[in-house]
């Protein structure tokens, strides 16, 4: 279990990466320290524009400047509100209020939007064509990202729905379908078409992710503007998985 050694203020961390993929650096205060077992030391800041690891997508990771001073950011976790930057080096002299200038590798975010993005784009392509399956889990991490479905395939075979899906994937990627975030409240899901109630974690905010044409889906995780940015997606397999179907797929 996590140890705060300080913790100035217990207000959620304000998630800047949210309203911006694009944002690589950002400037916060540091409200918090603390130390995990296995993780290490860590802060927590006012804002950030780290992205915690979660919803299937790897945390950023990057650089943080505090007193002329740089650190290493290797991990950063989200817990009931708070983000975590988990550091490399001795944080013990870092005090509270200090000003931090945080940068992320803009490389390792984009790719994360990238695979993050693709997941729901072929999610909604194979429930489209093959409706017996519905998406409930994606992994977006550069090794082997997959999307999970409930259900078996049974209305065509899955040489068929690999090739039908990735014309289908393809097609959209050159159309330069617009990637769309929006924050809405716990009563509004009905307004974007979604019956079952958000499966939001304490202190996130809800959002759902809309792509032109597609159905809205519940998401956190930083996304690209245009679908034109992904290249190509193609699936590469589907497998059965205890009663569930995997398709994994890769970007280029």
């Amino acid at each position: 279990m996590c140890k705060f050694d300080q913790l100035f203020e217990i207000l959620p961390t304000v998630l800047s990466y949210l309203s911006n993929t694009y944002q690589f650096e950002g400037v916060s205060r540091v409200v918090g320290r603390g130390e995990d077992p296995n993780r290490g030391s860590f802060l927590v800041f006012d804002e950030t524009v780290f992205y915690p690891q979660g919803g299937g997508q790897p945390s950023d990771t990057g650089l943080i400047t505090i007193h002329n001073k740089t650190y290493t950011v290797n991990f950063v976790s989200f817990f009931d509100g708070l983000v975590k930057h988990y550091i490399q080096e001795n944080i013990s002299a870092i005090e509270k209020g200090s000003l931090v200038l945080s940068k992320i590798d803009p490389e390792r975010r984009i790719l994360n939007a990238k695979a993050h993005t693709a997941g729901h784009l072929l999610g909604s392509i194979v429930e489209s064509l093959a409706p017996e399956l519905i998406a409930f889990k994606g992994f977006h991490f550069q090794e082997g990202p997959y999307v999970e479905f409930e259900g078996q395939l049974k209305s065509m075979s899955s040489a068929d729905l690999i090739e039908r899906a990735n014309l289908l994937i393809n097609q959209a990627i050159a159309s330069n379908v617009n990637v769309i975030c929006s924050v809405i409240s716990s009563q509004e899901p009905s307004k974007f078409c979604i019956e079952s109630p958000l499966q939001i974690p304490s202190g996130k905010t809800e959002r759902v992710v809309t792509m032109d044409g597609f159905e809205p889906v519940p998401c956190g995780g930083t996304h690209l503007k245009n679908i034109s940015e992904l290249g190509s997606v193609n699936i590469r397999k589907i497998q059965g998985r205890n009663g569930n179907t995997k398709v994994s797929y890769k970007v280029q």
